[in-house]
């Protein structure tokens, strides 16, 4: 009896064992398979507003954006543009930058606007945010949104006692667009930045000064702004400083819904690193009462930095000949003072083959270079142009090419004519002397002994006959 229970404790605890066994198994593999995750970073728009008020044609508010990483990595050099068609940014030009948002994090972006009174009767305005972001790979990425809200229509009602108030009448100035005349700027370039400025405002601006790099009005000793007084020292022009003329500029009177153009020489600070930099630009003007204003924009300004390369013969090639293979001794030499990397280098010419014409170069050291020999086969003679191409990433990762002609003379293919003389009458083979046999060797010596002669039958050894001279008769003529 006691056994048979044994036995059934026993089975009872191996049946617990082995499903206790299976419950751990089976756990185990399902915590160690992998579940897949998104590793980017990914930006959303959370919530966004505008404020409490209503909205009207030519009114001003402030757009809160609300921005969230609901990715699993970092995001970092975020670019926040902001374009609303006929709804205008103010003070910051329409670009905000941020360093980094955190994955689960939210930031509130912020941004004001000015609506334009053509908007009036539309009753909804539209604006788009183009967010572009990197993660801490480098890798980047961009999305868009569009942000929709609603503009009031203007309530027309009988004047009551009890005063509203209402917004101020004052001008309003607004870069409308802008541009340089070189492109791409460089660490060093000296351009010309052409803007073109217009007043949306429902006043007059009068007396406008533009501050390049950003200005103040100044102010008496109780804090009240003083008439024609204008700052423009304590702008930044760390990296665009004015030439030919200070950064302020005297512009006039604008009237409102007028745009004019003005310009201003500035030079890249040579210590610049490739980027994009925001350039803030300062508008002081009065009004009719003749209180100073200020309007700040911003603008951006793209700086590149690349490769100073020549190309040229490491030694000179020589008479150049149509119709021949021509060596051409190539070489790229880095000038700049730091190292490029460089792709592919590829040499052609019209109304020419060229061959052995395509090499990696890879990277150059300052003052390295590299050499490439090619192999140049013109068709005609005269000028010739020859084309070398260089591939390489500029500072915003996009592809690029370097281009430089080389020009060379190629001179007429060479004929030979015969000299004089020769080709004239015909011409025979001479006659090849026949092998001697062994029984003519015998015979030639026995007639040798018998005082026959012993010399060959060859043609070739027979003795020249001169000819005869001709006899002249004399015609019965003696003495002759």
């Amino acid at each position: 009896m006691k056994s048979r229970t044994l036995r059934s404790l026993l089975l009872t605890l191996s049946i617990f064992i082995l499903a206790g066994s299976a419950i751990i198994n089976e756990a185990y593999a399902q915590e160690a398979t992998p579940t897949p995750m998104v590793k980017r970073p990914l930006l959303a728009v959370n919530s966004y507003s505008t404020g409490a008020t209503a909205l009207y044609g030519g009114s001003e508010f402030e757009l809160v954006m609300y921005l969230s990483n609901v990715g699993k990595d970092f995001a970092n050099n975020i670019i926040i543009i902001f374009d609303g068609g006929e709804i205008y940014p103010r003070e910051s030009g329409g670009v905000v930058s941020l360093y980094e948002i955190d994955p689960g994090e939210t930031v509130p972006v912020r941004q004001k606007f000015l609506i334009s009174p053509s908007l009036t009767w539309s009753g909804l305005g539209v604006i788009r945010a183009s967010v572009s972001y990197t993660n801490a790979g480098g890798v980047g990425y961009s999305d868009t949104f569009t942000l929709s809200f609603n503009i009031a229509y203007p309530d027309y009602v009988a004047p009551t006692p009890t005063p509203t108030a209402g917004a101020p009448v004052r001008a309003q100035l607004v870069v409308n667009n802008y541009d340089t005349d070189i492109d791409p700027l460089q660490p060093g370039s000296i351009f010309k930045l052409s803007m073109q400025i217009v007043n949306l405002g429902m006043a007059d601006a009068k007396a406008v000064s533009v501050v390049y790099g950003g200005g103040t009005v100044e102010s008496n000793s109780a804090g009240t702004p003083q008439a024609g007084g204008v700052s423009g020292s304590s702008g930044d022009l760390s990296h665009f400083a004015p030439l030919g003329s200070s950064n302020i500029v005297y512009l006039g009177d604008i009237p409102k819904g007028t745009a004019i153009n003005t310009g201003q020489n500035l030079i890249v600070n040579v210590n610049t690193e490739p980027g994009a930099y925001t350039f803030k630009v300062s508008f002081v003007y009065s009004d009719d009462k003749g209180e100073r204003a200020v309007d700040d924009q911003v603008i951006t300004l793209l700086v590149y930095n690349p490769p100073q390369l020549e190309v040229s013969f490491y030694r000179d090639p020589g008479f150049i000949t149509a119709g021949q293979d021509n060596m051409l001794p190539l070489q790229v030499i880095n000038l700049s003072r730091k190292t490029a990397v460089l792709g592919n280098m590829r040499v052609t010419a019209e109304n020419a083959d060229v061959f052995n014409n395509i090499s990696l170069v890879g990277s150059l050291e300052p003052g390295g270079y590299y050499s490439l020999d090619a192999s140049l086969l013109p068709w005609t003679e005269g000028p010739l142009d020859i084309k070398v191409i260089i591939n390489y990433t500029d500072d915003f990762n996009q592809l690029q090419t370097f281009e430089q002609v080389l020009s060379v003379e190629v001179q007429p293919a060479m004929i030979f004519e015969p000299t004089p003389g020769e080709g004239e009458g015909s011409w025979e083979e001479p006659e090849m002397p026949q092998e001697t046999s062994f029984w003519s060797k015998i015979w030639r010596f026995i007639k040798g002994l018998l005082g026959l002669g012993s010399g060959s039958e060859d043609p070739s050894s027979k003795p020249v006959e001169e000819p005869m001279p001709e006899v002249v008769p004399n015609n019965g003529m003696k003495g002759f």
